[in-house]
C-alpha cells in the first residue's frame, strides 16, 4: 500500500525533497521505464534512479528522468488558494515538459524546464497561478516529454509559496438569543467582518457541548429564527464568521 516516507504527509509550505516519494511498488508510489535505480542511492531497491548532488539539501536528487514516469507524494495544503510552484532543478537543455497532478487532476498544464546550463548547475524554477484546495491530497509529479538530451532534467525539491490565501473573518459580536414561542428563537448579531461568505450557526441541547449546525447564512447577514425549538428545553448557540 502507498504510505508518504516518513509516515506523515509533508506540507506543501515547505521544501519536500524529490526522493522522498511514498513508499510502494512501482505502479503504487511511482513509476519508472526500467526496474533499476541506477544511481544505486538512496533508495537502492526501487526502480527511480537517485544520484548524489552537492546541492544544499538532503544530499540526493531524481535523475535519469524519463517521458511516462512520475513519482507521487502524500501532501498536506492548510489554506484553500493560489500558490506558486517552486522546483529545484537542473538541465542541461530546455525543453523537457512535466506537469502536477493532486488527486489525478491537472492543476499546472504542461511546464516547460529551462537550460539551468548542466545536469549539476541548479535552479529555481516556478510557476505562478496554482490553485489548491486545503486538505490531504496525493501530489504527483509526471514527466511527460523528454528533452533533445533525451530526459525531464534532474529534481531535487519542490514547495508551493501562497500567493493569495484568504484571511480568517473577524468574529461577530453581540450575539443574543430571544425565544419569541415555544417553538422559535430569534438570534441576532452585528457583522464585524466584510470578508466572511457566510455565518455558522451551531446549538447544543443545554450546556452538553454537543454541537450541531442549524444553518449557515449568506454573507453580511445579521439575523435567523430558529424554528426547530421544543417548548421546555434549554439551548445554547454559538455562531461563528466563514470563509474560504
Amino acid at each position: 500500500p502507498e504510505v508518504p516516507y516518513y509516515g506523515l504527509a509533508s506540507v506543501v509550505t515547505s521544501n519536500f525533497n524529490a526522493v522522498d516519494f511514498d513508499h510502494g511498488m512501482d505502479g503504487v508510489s511511482y513509476h519508472d521505464t526500467d526496474s533499476a535505480n541506477s544511481g544505486n542511492n538512496y533508495r537502492p531497491n526501487l526502480g527511480v534512479d537517485i544520484a548524489t548532488t552537492t546541492d544544499p539539501g538532503i544530499g540526493y536528487d531524481v535523475t535519469n528522468t524519463a517521458a511516462g514516469e512520475w513519482i507521487q507524494y502524500t501532501v498536506t495544503v492548510a489554506a484553500t488558494g493560489t500558490y506558486t510552484l517552486n522546483a529545484r532543478v537542473a538541465s542541461a537543455t530546455a525543453g523537457g515538459l512535466f506537469h502536477i497532478n493532486i488527486d489525478a487532476a491537472n492543476v499546472t498544464g504542461s511546464l516547460s524546464l529551462p537550460n539551468t546550463g548542466s545536469a549539476t548547475t541548479w535552479q529555481t524554477f516556478t510557476a505562478p497561478g496554482v490553485n489548491l484546495t486545503a486538505g490531504t491530497h496525493l501530489l504527483r509529479l509526471s514527466f511527460d516529454t523528454n528533452n533533445s538530451g533525451g530526459n525531464v532534467g534532474n529534481w531535487h525539491w519542490l514547495r508551493f509559496d501562497a500567493t493569495n490565501i484568504p484571511t480568517a473573518p473577524n468574529a461577530p459580536g453581540n450575539f443574543i438569543a430571544t425565544s419569541t414561542s415555544p417553538s422559535a428563537v430569534n438570534l441576532t448579531w452585528t457583522d464585524n467582518s466584510g470578508n466572511e461568505t457566510g455565518f455558522i450557526i451551531e446549538r447544543s441541547l443545554g450546556t452538553s457541548g454537543v454541537w450541531s449546525a442549524i444553518t449557515t447564512t449568506a454573507a453580511n447577514v445579521t439575523s435567523y429564527v430558529d424554528t426547530t425549538t421544543s417548548a421546555s428545553t434549554s439551548y445554547t448557540y454559538r455562531i461563528r464568521a466563514t470563509n474560504a
